[in-house]
C-alpha cells in the first residue's frame, strides 16, 4: 500500500505543478484536489496503522496485536509489502499466541493461509468450488503442500495429495526445499510417512545439497533417520561442503544415529 500511495501522491503533485504553470486558478480545481487529498489521508491512516501491526506481530507484541484486531478487525487480512500476508508472518516468526488471535478474527483465508493453518474447509473451497491450483506457488515460492507439511497439517497433507499435489516439487526460492524437506525439518513423522508413500524422492537435494536424511540427522530424529534410510536414502550422500549425514549427527552428538548411520 505504500508504493501506491507514494505513485497517487506523484500523480497528484504532477497535476498541482502542471495547473501552477498553466495558472489555473485554484477554487477551479478545488472540486478535484478535496477528494483527493481526503483520500490520501485516509489511506496514509491505514498505512500507519498496517505497519505498527506488522511490527507488532515482529515483535510479539501480543497485547498490541489484540488491541489492533479488535479496533480494526480488517488488519488481520493485511499483507506486508512483498506480499506475505500477516498470518503466515506470524506463523513464520513462530509467534504462536499471535497467530492464535489472529485466527480468531479471520473470516477469509486464502489458499495459502488455509494450507499453513490446517483450515482444511476453506482449503477444499478453494480448490474444489473456485478452482483454484493445487501445485501454485505463493509470492514467496512455496506450495500449498510445503507449508501444511512444514506447519505439521497432516489432515491437509493427506487432501492436498488425494488432489494431485505433487509431493516433488520444490520451492521456488533460494530455500529450494521441497515437502519432505519442510516434513523432515519439522519433525513430522506421520506426515513424512505420507509423502514417501506418495511417490517423495528419498533423495532430494534442497539448498546446498542438503537432503532429508541430511536434515534428520542434524535434527537427531531416530525414527525419521530409519524411515528415510528403508526407503532407499542415500548414507553418503553430500553436500556442497562435502557433508554427510554421519558428519551431521556426529557433530550434534546423536550417537544412537551414528551407530546406524555407520552400519
Amino acid at each position: 500500500m505504500g508504493t501506491q500511495i507514494g505513485r497517487i501522491e506523484q500523480i497528484f503533485t504532477d497535476f498541482l505543478f502542471t495547473c501552477f504553470r498553466k495558472s489555473v486558478k485554484i477554487r477551479s480545481i478545488r472540486p478535484i484536489c478535496v477528494p483527493i487529498l481526503i483520500i490520501l489521508n485516509s489511506y496514509k491512516k491505514m498505512n500507519q496503522s498496517k505497519q505498527v501491526f506488522i511490527k507488532a506481530i515482529q515483535n510479539g507484541e501480543i497485547e498490541k496485536v489484540r488491541n489492533l484486531s479488535k479496533k480494526s478487525p480488517d488488519l488481520v487480512n493485511e499483507k506486508t509489502e512483498e506480499g506475505i500476508s500477516v498470518l503466515l508472518l506470524a506463523m513464520y516468526y513462530r509467534k504462536d499466541d499471535i497467530v492464535n488471535v489472529l485466527l480468531s478474527h479471520k473470516t477469509k483465508f486464502d489458499l495459502f493461509e488455509a494450507a499453513a493453518a490446517g483450515r482444511l474447509d476453506f482449503f477444499i473451497k478453494k480448490i474444489e468450488t473456485e478452482k483454484e491450483e493445487v501445485n501454485q506457488f505463493s509470492v514467496d515460492g512455496f506450495t500449498p503442500l510445503g507449508l501444511a507439511c512444514f506447519f505439521g497439517k497432516k489432515e491437509m497433507v493427506k487432501y492436498a495429495l488425494e488432489k494431485n499435489a505433487n509431493p516433488n516439487l520444490s520451492s521456488r526460492n533460494d530455500f529450494k526445499v521441497a515437502p519432505l524437506h519442510s516434513a523432515v525439518a519439522a519433525n513430522e513423522i506421520e506426515i513424512v510417512k505420507l509423502l514417501l508413500k506418495n511417490g517423495a524422492n528419498v533423495n532430494a537435494q534442497q539448498m546446498n545439497g542438503v537432503t532429508a536424511l541430511h536434515s534428520a540427522a542434524h535434527i537427531g530424529s531416530l525414527e525419521i533417520v530409519k524411515l528415510l534410510l528403508k526407503n532407499g536414502a542415500e548414507k553418503n550422500a553430500k553436500t556442497s561442503e562435502g557433508k554427510t549425514p554421519l558428519a551431521f549427527a556426529e557433530e550434534n552428538g546423536f550417537l544412537k544415529i551414528v551407530k546406524i548411520l555407520k552400519e
